[in-house]
């Protein structure tokens, strides 16, 4: 599955995916599955899940933080692997 921002309706856990801050967004994801992503550099990753967020981050000023990324150039991507993720990741049109 792939999905940008003209995919507006996707949620997880009635939380809208694109229409939050980027951090906002991972933050939740990552308490939410109980998995530390992987960042690097625009990449999100959340392993365990396969689902893979680009461009909601980048590389802040200070070159060591991050900061929210580009919100008109979000991609989701992510594999119906994990029940949890297939069962609470829907559209809403």
């Amino acid at each position: 599955m792939f999905a940008d921002v003209k995919a507006d309706g996707i949620n997880y856990e009635n939380r809208h995916i694109f229409r939050e801050s980027p951090m906002e967004v991972i933050k939740y994801l990552a308490a939410s599955l109980d998995e530390q992503p992987i960042i690097f550099d625009y990449e999100v990753v959340f392993a365990s899940y396969l689902i893979f967020l680009f461009e909601f981050v980048k590389v802040a000023d200070d070159g060591f933080s991050y900061v929210d990324g580009d919100s008109s150039e979000n991609l989701l991507s992510g594999v119906r692997s994990r029940d949890t993720w297939a069962k609470t990741c829907r559209s809403i049109s």
